[in-house]
């Protein structure tokens, strides 16, 4: 089979990480990108913002360099960076929900919601980690996202590539 060129954004860089690492030892191309926020991530959280954000021009940036077959977020925000990178690639989004969706997380945020409802709206696939986010998932947003845990590879290079077979 070919090799997958598979972007991770993550602005923690875990567990993207340890993901591109294992898809690194299935003979796939794997980078980490979007970086951390900057010293004006913390005014706009004192102003009430939802953050990281002052990373996603450069994680846009960083997409629209490469060759990637598809782009895998771990957050809304990196997301919806993703999501513009599509626009102009035609290629498909993941999200992982790593952040358990819940009432009180939905909104405590500027934008925070409108970068949840986006990127659940428009990404190809929608995955959660353990089934516990799940539930958080269909009791909070009626949505059904896939179950795949973190350390299953082979999973999500089979989602990677019916989604990529589907554009």
């Amino acid at each position: 089979m070919t090799a997958l060129r598979v972007a991770l954004l993550d602005h923690e860089a875990s567990p993207a990480g340890d993901i591109a690492a294992a898809l690194r030892e299935r003979g796939h191309q794997a980078v980490v990108l979007g970086g951390r926020g900057t010293a004006l991530d913390d005014l706009l959280a004192r102003r009430g913002f939802t953050t990281p954000l002052t990373h996603l021009p450069v994680a846009v940036r960083e997409l629209a360099r490469g060759d990637h077959d598809v782009a895998h977020a771990f957050s809304p925000q990196d997301a919806y960076a993703a999501l513009r990178w599509r626009r102009e690639s035609g290629r498909p989004v993941v999200l992982s929900c790593t952040e358990p969706i819940e009432r009180e997380r939905l909104a405590n945020g500027r934008l925070k919601l409108r970068f949840l409802r986006a990127s659940l709206e428009h990404a190809d696939a929608v995955i959660v980690h353990d089934e516990k986010a799940r539930a958080a998932a269909w009791r909070w947003l009626s949505i059904e996202p896939e179950l795949i845990p973190l350390a299953d590879t082979a999973e999500l290079e089979r989602v990677y590539r019916r989604l990529i077979a589907q554009t």
